[in-house]
């Protein structure tokens, strides 16, 4: 038999504040882990531009220091 809207119990009337805080944190940690990988991969990415520069600068700074032979 159905019983009264007023006599269900208290843990199936409303919202579930224990659902809801779970998906929150869940939330949160997703969060976290994608700036942490965002941060590591725009560092990475960051040194090996800056190596790829320097080792661009070395290689032309020779050739722009050399004396011209057909200077008189």
């Amino acid at each position: 038999m159905l019983s009264s809207h007023g006599s269900q119990r208290p843990e199936h009337r409303g919202i579930d504040r224990l659902a809801v805080a779970r998906t929150l944190i869940v939330q949160v940690l997703v969060l976290v882990a994608l700036s942490g990988a965002f941060v590591r991969y725009v560092d990475w990415s960051s040194a090996k531009a800056l190596a790829d520069f320097s080792a661009a600068t070395k290689l032309s700074a020779p050739v722009a220091q050399a004396p011209c032979a057909g200077s008189a």
